[in-house]
This record gives C-alpha cells, sequence and structure tokens, in this order.
C-alpha cells in the first residue's frame, strides 16, 4: 500500500506544492503496521494447521471479513480474499467472489455455498481507523524530530565583521570540543571590554517541548486502542489510578471488542457447521481478570519509536 509513496509524492507536491501529505509517506506506514499488529493481537484464534494464519488475519482486519471456501480435494478448505455481490432479503450481501492465480475464480452464495468470517457488522476493515491515528502519530514523530534538532543550536549571534564572525565560530568549537581553558580574541570585545556579540534564543526550556511531544503520542495511542477496544491505562493522569477507575476504563473499552468477539464467535460456529472443523477465537487477555493492557509495553511503542527524517521517513 505504500511502495509508491515516493512516485506519489512527487506527482502530488507537483500539483500541490504547498501540502502536506500525511498518509503516503514511510513514518505514517512505520506507525500503521505497529498499530495493525496491535490491533491483531486483542484475540487468539486456534485455526487449522493448514492454513496461513498471518494471511487470515490481516485479511479480517483490513478488508474486514475473510471467505472460508471449499478449494477441492488438493487444498481443502481454505481462507480467502475476495468481494461481495448481491443483496438477500435483509440488504447484506448475498454472494462472495473471489480471484486466485492457482485456484481461479468463482461466486459462490453466502451461508450455502461458503461461508465469511467478519468482524464488523458493515463488513468493513479498520484500516481507516488505523491511517486516523497512524497519520496524526506520524505528524507529532516530525514535530518532535524538528524540535530536537531546533533546540541544539541553543544560541544565533550577531557579530559586525566577517573576522569576528570565525573567532566566534573557533571559540564556539573550543568550547564543544571540551577544552579546560579557552582564550577570546579581543576583536569580540569592546573599547570598555565587553562581549559585542548578541545573541537570541538563549532559553532552551522555552523552545524544548520534545517532553509534551511524547506525552501526546502516548494519549494519541491510549485513544487508539479505547477506539479500538483495548483496555488501557490512562497516562494522562498524574495520580496513581484506584482500581475503580481502571476498571472504568476497561469497561468503556471493552464494549466494541466484546462486540466484536460475540460476531466473530457466531461466524466460527457457522463455519464449523457447514465443513465440520474446530475453529475457535476468544480473548488473548480477559478484560475482567484485572489485567490492564499497557500499550507501551511492547518493544517498538512510541516510548521507542525513531522519529522521522523529512527525506527518509521512519524505518518500515
Amino acid at each position: 500500500m505504500f511502495d509508491y509513496f515516493q512516485m506519489s509524492n512527487i506527482i502530488g507536491s507537483a500539483i500541490v506544492p504547498g501540502a502536506q501529505h500525511t498518509i503516503n509517506n514511510p513514518t505514517t506506514a512505520y506507525f500503521a503496521k505497529y498499530l495493525l499488529e496491535k490491533a491483531v493481537s486483542i484475540y487468539k484464534w486456534n485455526l487449522p494447521k493448514t492454513w496461513d494464519k498471518d494471511y487470515f488475519l490481516y485479511v479480517l482486519y483490513v478488508a474486514g471479513f475473510v471467505g472460508i471456501i471449499d478449494a477441492g480435494p488438493k487444498y481443502g478448505i481454505v481462507p480467502q480474499w475476495g468481494t461481495l455481490d448481491g443483496y438477500n432479503l435483509y440488504y447484506a450481501p448475498r454472494k462472495f467472489r473471489y480471484s486466485n492465480p492457482i485456484l481461479g475464480g468463482a461466486g459462490l452464495i453466502i451461508h450455502e455455498e461458503c461461508e465469511l468470517i467478519k468482524l464488523q457488522g458493515n463488513y468493513t476493515g479498520i484500516w481507516d481507523l488505523i491511517l486516523y491515528y497512524a497519520s496524526k502519530m506520524a505528524l507529532l514523530s516530525e514535530a518532535f524530530d524538528m524540535n530536537a534538532a531546533n533546540v541544539k543550536t541553543s544560541r544565533i549571534f550577531f557579530v559586525k565583521s566577517k573576522a569576528a564572525a570565525e573567532t566566534l565560530k573557533k571559540l564556539a568549537d573550543k568550547v564543544q570540543s571540551g577544552q579546560v581553558i579557552t582564550v577570546l580574541d579581543k576583536e569580540l570585545l569592546d573599547e570598555n571590554g565587553k562581549f559585542t556579540a548578541e545573541w537570541f534564543n538563549d532559553d532552551l526550556n522555552k523552545n524544548y517541548i520534545c517532553d509534551k511531544l511524547l506525552i501526546e503520542l502516548r494519549k494519541l495511542e491510549n485513544e487508539f486502542c479505547t477506539d479500538l477496544g483495548i483496555p488501557n491505562s490512562n497516562t494522562d493522569k498524574k495520580e496513581r489510578l484506584i482500581t475503580d477507575e481502571v476498571n472504568s476504563n476497561n469497561t468503556e473499552t471493552m464494549l466494541r471488542a466484546d462486540l466484536w468477539l460475540d460476531r466473530l464467535k457466531e461466524c466460527c460456529e457457522a463455519v464449523n457447521k457447514m465443513y465440520n472443523l474446530n475453529i475457535s477465537v476468544d480473548w488473548r487477555v480477559k478484560p475482567d481478570d484485572g489485567n490492564v493492557i499497557n500499550p507501551r509495553v511492547a518493544g517498538n511503542g512510541p516510548d521507542n519509536f525513531r522519529g522521522s527524517d523529512n527525506s527518509r521517513g521512519a524505518r518500515s
């Protein structure tokens, strides 16, 4: 999905040079992959050993549904990415159409010739939700890089001559190199012995906001977890959370995920009945057992993120 972001940015910049392209860039792709991995980790699946679990999960969460078909004696019952067609009595899709270079293609009647496992009631995935948060996290990442670079230039000097400028550069190099004794040229002093160079941007604390950006990045991920249905700790509070507050947050966040789980279980039952399988799905970490999922435990979380560079973007 991001393979052609460089060409897309070249074309887009030629048409709208001043626009911000927050989606088709490697930094957004970095955060999108991280958030998608978090999303697919909510539930633990029991699938046939012959199925590619990664294929199954990514199709389910990105497309919103995966078709379960009988591919014949050679391949057996397999999951497939496809499209929906037609309407039934309740205006739900009537057919599932797939096209595979190995299996060919066909249109199968749902509940009669195939089954569907769907995540949401409207047959859509969560890629739009992931991009919504990933693009905002990418903007914060870029802002972090810009601020971290800017605060390194804490003092900008004004001098009256080129010779004084060169002297000041050499002085700065010596100080930064850690020399114990630094000799100052008299050219930088006035007739009263005062330093003639003037500077601004001397207050590092006033311009340093990297810590605030990291906090905002954590808040964004917590909002994603809440929107998705993953229990998370409220990092916006400074004091220690009490048990009732944690439980309240868990209740708020688990409702959507619990609805998804009920629907997924119903789909699994339909697949098992049609094909005599034993697939199942359940919580990876049950919300009611007191375990609060911390969004920053994983090694690639925003606490450990690598910011973007305007020319290269984040590592993907």
